[in-house]
């Protein structure tokens, strides 16, 4: 009976740890073909993620402070947009940053021939991102 009983619960770790297997990056499935249990599998993926993380941060506000709309560019929405997009993902990852700080980069990232616009826009008090995404 305990044999049988080791087989079965033996069975579902092989099941479940073959489903995690299915849904992982293919550089994560060595980690869980070492584990000998499904808890130590899911702390060593966690503490991996974690590390992940920072140097996610560390692009994304990269991309963020880099991210420029090349002079004579007619492509205002999706500089925009992908300013947006960045500020969101930041968010995901439990980074939070300000829409006034992101409204700033996004001025910041306009070529010389927006200095006009960009002077108009600095000097409204009600300045958001769905308000640079109208003007612009």
């Amino acid at each position: 009976m305990l044999s049988r009983r080791k087989t079965r619960s033996r069975t579902k770790f092989d099941k479940a740890l073959g489903t995690i297997q299915c849904f992982l990056d293919p550089n994560c499935k060595e980690t869980a073909r070492c584990s000998l249990a499904a808890k130590d599998f899911w702390k060593t993926l966690e503490d991996q993620l974690e590390e992940q993380e920072s140097s996610t941060k560390i692009y994304l506000l990269t991309l963020l402070y880099t991210n420029k709309l090349e002079e004579g560019s007619l492509d205002v929405d999706s500089y925009v947009n992908s300013m947006e997009a960045i500020w969101k993902i930041l968010n995901n990852v439990n980074l939070k940053l300000s829409e006034d700080f992101v409204v700033l980069m996004t001025l910041i990232g306009l070529p010389p021939s927006f200095g006009t616009q960009r002077r108009i826009l600095e000097s409204r008090k009600d300045l958001s991102m769905e308000i640079i995404k109208k003007d612009l």
